[in-house]
């Protein structure tokens, strides 16, 4: 909450801006920090918990809340679940060309890049 002059303290900002799903884990690691100052490795029960979490509401979201290393949250959210995150958006690849069933020819793209100045890519 704010004091008299407006300003609003690190732990309460950062509890307004942690979502929903995820203010349990985050009082969790809260609790687990206060203490222990320095650089103690993190209990694999929080890691595993965090790694639940980062599965449903994606890594790099879970990673920056929690403040934990992106790169062992997903080897750990990828290999509890025994498969990669599933993409929240779709995947699926748009072919265009005459194998494609669409009645447009197929597309080119000009690059303007070194080393090729105005090349064609079919």
């Amino acid at each position: 909450m704010p004091d008299k002059a407006g300003r609003t303290d690190r732990a309460t900002k950062a509890q307004l801006e942690v979502p929903a799903g995820m203010q349990r884990i985050y009082r969790r690691f809260e609790r687990w920090r206060r203490p222990h100052r320095g650089r103690l490795p993190i209990p694999e029960g929080l890691w595993a918990s965090a790694a639940t979490v980062a599965r449903e509401q994606g890594v790099f979201r879970t990673a920056k809340v929690l403040r934990l290393e992106y790169g062992k949250l997903k080897r750990m959210a990828e290999s509890a679940s025994g498969s990669p995150q599933p993409a929240t958006a779709s995947t699926a690849f748009l072919g265009r060309g005459k194998d494609s069933g669409h009645p447009l020819p197929p597309a080119r793209i000009r690059t303007s890049g070194f080393p090729a100045y105005g090349s064609y890519l079919e």
